[in-house]
């Protein structure tokens, strides 16, 4: 196609990158081209602010930029983080008593993209409207979550055309050469390490050898610490050590309409730390008229998330030691989000892995560019690990196979026999096998339904019809149902292994 948009929808902040061949559409013809904040040059802040009074919501850095007076009576009501609170059916209370779903908070967010893309040059809205996007979801982000991303996106007049998990996207916004796509890669390993504001999400892919596909061997990734979090140590203890030092005791506590302007002080030290040995954070009248002013150095950062950063490390050998694979076996290291420029990070993981770890082009932007070129290049989405159905001989039939485009136009309906309902029941397993190749699988969910045994006409005849539907969210669900007693029991699974057809 001849131009097409991503979305990077961040816990912390959100982006759009487009992507065309054609001369003059974006600014670089053949590459990915992000859009940032016309005048902050920044991605924009995933911040709403709603108002007491009916107005329009406020999306973005306007929003953040008012954060510090969330306390303040008269001035709405703020959220941020809102991607957290996704997939769990959550609701949001307004100043006006008012209820929201958490995802229709987050379609401002995706209006609030789409609006300013309109805003950077007058005839995108008419010539090269964004009407559809890829969007990028954490590894760890499930169907219940997709689910809620893709209404809020319909609600912002968007339609999710696919689901493609952040670290995925990083590697293919780094690595994408217009002519070789990913062909220099192929038969290569690449660990991805995203480390972001709001979550750690790690990846292991691998390139098949004829470069044909781009596939998962496992994902692994830590919800609660990443760049949010580290504003937040620093800014306890820096406050603990100000208390100390002025001997406050235990009634100190900031004046309210200071903390968030404390909080984005010590989030500009943070990442002045990635290139300078110190910072001074300084901010007037936080508590009786006292002033704070503090110096943090480099030194004394990493040893405030030390704790963060062994977290990450586990996190890794986790992965590996689930795939079966050591640092020696790892060809390139890509490190994306704005965390993983602290220098610490970098130099954890050159410990393991050595030179192998690079930087990407621009970490805050390379997510979403990813995602603007799978987008481009109508790359499909498929199952990689077999799914299948734990027999009474102990053998798997397979239900869905790998290299199946997880499309709703390859579910399919199987019959299988209960050979054994003396108990009553009927125990269906489902399995996914643990790496292509081999023979080990293992359990990823069990239904168990009621079948007859009181009468011998029932016994060994019941079938059990199985229907296993692939939704447009990339969830699988299965439904089963006796056709003696005519128990129904649905089972969906959340996270499949996937992988991208590169070629036809």
């Amino acid at each position: 196609m001849s131009f097409a948009y991503g979305i990077d929808f961040g816990t912390t902040n959100s982006l759009v990158a487009g992507f065309s061949d054609l001369s003059g559409v974006f600014q670089s013809q053949g590459k990915a081209h992000a859009f940032y904040d016309l005048d902050q040059q920044s991605p924009y802040p995933s911040v709403v602010r709603y108002f007491e009074r009916g107005e329009q919501p406020e999306v973005g850095f306007n929003a953040k930029s008012r954060m510090y007076l969330a306390d303040e009576p008269g001035e709405g009501a703020f959220f941020k983080s809102i991607k957290r609170r996704l997939g769990k059916g959550e609701e949001v209370t307004l100043p006006d008593g008012n209820k929201l779903k958490a995802w229709e908070v987050a379609s401002e967010i995706f209006s609030h993209l789409r609006k300013e893309l309109y805003a950077s040059n007058a005839h995108y809205e008419k010539d090269y409207p964004i009407d559809e996007a890829v969007v990028t979801v954490p590894v760890d982000f499930d169907g219940r979550g997709r689910v809620e991303i893709a209404e809020a996106m319909r609600k912002a007049g968007i339609k999710p055309k696919a689901f493609v998990h952040e670290p995925f996207a990083a590697l293919i916004g780094h690595f994408y050469d217009g002519e070789k796509k990913l062909d220099h890669l192929a038969g290569k390993t690449i660990l991805v390490f995203d480390w972001g504001g709001g979550t750690l999400d790690l990846c292991l892919a691998e390139v098949s050898k004829d470069g044909d596909r781009i596939y998962e061997l496992g994902g692994d990734g830590i919800a609660d610490r990443a760049g949010d979090d580290f504003d937040l140590r620093i800014f306890r203890e820096l406050l603990a050590e100000f208390s100390k030092e002025k001997n406050l005791g235990d009634e100190f506590s900031v004046i309210s309409s200071k903390k968030q302007r404390l909080l984005e002080e010590c989030e500009r030290a943070k990442i002045r730390l990635s290139k300078a040995d110190s910072e001074s954070i300084i901010l007037s009248n936080i508590y009786k008229e006292l002033n704070f002013s503090k110096i943090l150095s480099r030194a004394q950062f990493v040893d405030i998330i030390k704790v963060e950063l062994d977290a990450a490390e586990k996190c890794l050998f986790r992965l590996l030691d689930r795939t079966g694979l050591s640092p020696r076996q790892v060809d390139h290291v890509l490190l994306a989000g704005g965390t993983s420029t602290i220098p610490a990070v970098a130099a954890r993981l050159e410990t393991h892995f050595g030179s192998k770890v690079k930087l990407a082009r621009d970490p805050r932007t390379v997510i979403a560019e990813g995602a603007a070129i799978v987008s481009h290049e109508e790359w499909k989405l498929y199952n990689h690990s077999d799914i299948s159905v734990r027999l009474s001989d102990q053998t798997d039939f397979v239900v869905l196979e790998s290299g199946t485009e997880l499309v709703p136009e390859n579910s399919q309906t199987f019959t299988f026999n209960c050979v054994d309902s003396r108990g009553g029941l009927a125990h269906f397993f489902l399995q996914q096998r643990r790496r292509q190749g081999d023979d080990e699988f293992i359990n990823i969910g069990q239904m168990s339904l009621k079948t007859h045994c009181e009468e011998a006409r029932y016994r060994n005849l019941d079938r059990i019809i199985a229907e296993f539907s692939i939704s447009q969210e990339g969830i699988l669900e299965c439904t089963a149902k006796s056709s003696s007693t005519g128990d129904e029991q649905t089972l969906a699974i959340h996270q499949l292994t996937t992988g991208l057809m590169l070629k036809g």
